[in-house]
């Protein structure tokens, strides 16, 4: 079904000059497109609109694309997604909203490694996943799995548009054995590899001795000096590739909720954080001494050796907020260089995004879209 557009008037009325107005009443339909529903200048008397101007209805405002010719749809979005369900068609997952951050993506009892944007199946390895492309303004995301399966994926929004101004995808960095700089400050780490994707290196803090396949991350530097330390000799060109997030403008939102290299205490069922946590910037990972690799699993997940939880939901008076594998306590050693931002969900200040693509408006019939032009 299309969408379904009447005017009040069989042609524009003259306001002066060559100015004319007209009033479009539009019914949308039961599937909106990404992108926005067409509406074409010609079609309605005019050469081109100057000004479109379109109440808001429903809980939904609307903006006018004078570039390609359509009215898209916004609405308020969350800032964060909490373990988002979905089933991979031909390999793929499209996530309910437009990311800004991807913080982990799981299979149950399984997480997934971050690997190089678009380097698809022919080099993703069991349990990896990438984006299938750059993140980008207004599209939702889309993540290229290794093989079919149901994942959960925690990630913050574009709608939280402090968090999305931080991200640098995919930077080439000219790697040394020892400290490596990066173009920013680093704040939150998304993965670092080769050129093809073939070598992934594993993060760990940066007050650990890096070995081979691992790279030090200095969260809390706050300079981009430095950012990286690698214990040996990268190959070939010596070019990594790096997603992160740089370092949030001084005495900003997140600047001031931001907890760096964060050194838990712990016992066999619960770590402890000063803080709730709203965006974990270490993706996927969480480190013990000794350079030990934690990776993230889901909420639900029977955890085995080498997997924390986050507690996502335990954000009132508890500090109890990340829970190790069974039996993780003090004799093992804590969980330590931890970066992430703390806010409760009602605090984020936020923007509307647009409506994701399929969505049913056609509950929206009497908008009244108001037009101005030649």
């Amino acid at each position: 079904m299309a969408i379904t557009i009447t005017t009040r008037e069989k042609d524009p009325i003259n306001i002066g000059g060559v100015d004319r107005a007209a009033v479009l009443t539009v019914a949308l339909d039961t599937s909106y497109p990404a992108g926005g529903e067409t509406i074409t200048p010609s079609d309605y008397g005019f050469g081109d609109f100057d000004v479109v101007l379109a109440e808001p209805t429903d809980g939904y405002t609307f903006e006018y694309d004078h570039t390609n010719l359509k009215l898209k749809a916004y609405q308020d979005a969350p800032a964060m997604r909490i373990e988002e369900q979905h089933t991979s068609v031909s390999n793929v997952v499209t996530l309910d909203y437009p990311a800004a951050w991807i913080m982990s993506a799981a299979k149950t009892s399984t997480a997934l490694i971050w690997n190089k944007t678009a380097i698809g199946t022919a080099v993703l390895g069991t349990n990896h996943f990438c984006l299938r492309t750059a993140i980008v303004d207004g599209e939702r995301t889309q993540l290229f799995l290794d093989a079919s399966a149901t994942i959960y994926v925690s990630y913050i929004t574009q709608a939280w548009t402090e968090i999305y101004n931080c991200l640098v995808q995919n930077e080439s960095v000219v790697a040394t054995t020892g400290d490596t700089n990066l173009a920013n400050p680093i704040m939150g780490f998304g993965y670092c590899t080769n050129s093809t994707g073939d070598t992934i290196y594993t993060p760990v803090t940066i007050s650990d001795t890096t070995a081979t396949g691992e790279v030090g991350i200095d969260f809390a530097a706050g300079t981009a000096t430095g950012a990286l330390n690698f214990s040996q000799t990268i190959a070939t060109s010596g070019t990594v590739y790096v997603t992160y997030l740089k370092t949030a403008a001084a005495n900003s939102f997140v600047a001031d909720r931001y907890t760096s290299d964060e050194d838990t205490t712990t016992g066999t069922v619960a770590g402890t954080l000063t803080k709730p946590v709203a965006v974990w910037c270490n993706s996927g990972y969480g480190c013990t001494s000794a350079s030990t690799i934690n990776r993230m699993a889901t909420r639900d997940a029977t955890l085995v050796t080498s997997q924390f939880k986050v507690l996502w939901g335990q954000m009132g008076s508890t500090s109890a907020r990340l829970q190790p594998v069974a039996g993780f306590g003090a004799t093992t050693g804590m969980m330590h260089g931890l970066a992430y931002v703390s806010a409760y969900p009602w605090e984020i200040p936020t923007v509307p995004l647009e409506v994701p693509d399929g969505t049913d408006l056609s509950n929206v019939t009497g908008l009244k879209v108001r037009v101005f032009g030649r």
